[in-house]
């Protein structure tokens, strides 16, 4: 891992992580507000394009891929423990994620169907597993890599 990468993951990582837990301080619905995930996110986002370096004959798609991905992988990964371990030590997160699913659903959902969905909500289970971790993290790393490709190919235009 190239230690730019890893600098500038940890700096967004944090920032992220301080930005969310002061959130959660604040008020616990405010952990799960589209805009504010999407507002944070744009943190390693500047990161993986102002740091990930310029694609060169020299350096290449792959190094400059590798560096943005590895700077998305360190954020998302301290934003996961901070999320997970919040929802694990905290009980009442539960109920809040769970609400904001069922207003989620009233906005969304076909009125036809919206009766199975509020059911089926209200029988999930929210608490901490590690199935959901998983799946969460995989679904990240899944995202990270398309960004970060998106972000290569847009260098890679703009040093043509």
């Amino acid at each position: 891992m190239h230690p730019q990468s890893l600098k500038y993951g940890l700096i967004s990582g944090a920032l992220i992580a301080a930005i969310m837990f002061v959130a959660y301080l604040i008020s616990k619905p405010l952990l799960v507000n589209f805009y504010l995930y999407a507002a944070v996110w744009c943190i390693p986002i500047y990161f993986m394009y102002t740091q990930c370096g310029e694609v060169t004959e020299e350096s290449g798609f792959r190094s400059t891929f590798t560096r943005a991905f590895h700077i998305f992988l360190i954020a998302s990964l301290m934003y996961q423990a901070l999320y997970f371990g919040i929802t694990y030590f905290d009980s009442e997160m539960v109920d809040v994620l769970k609400t904001a699913d069922i207003k989620r659903a009233e906005v969304f959902i076909p009125k036809d169907q919206l009766k199975d969905r509020l059911s089926e909500i209200n029988r999930s289970d929210y608490a901490f597993n590690s199935r959901s971790a998983f799946l969460t993290l995989g679904l990240s790393i899944i995202k990270g890599g398309i960004l970060s490709i998106g972000i290569t190919v847009i260098k890679r235009m703009r040093a043509v």
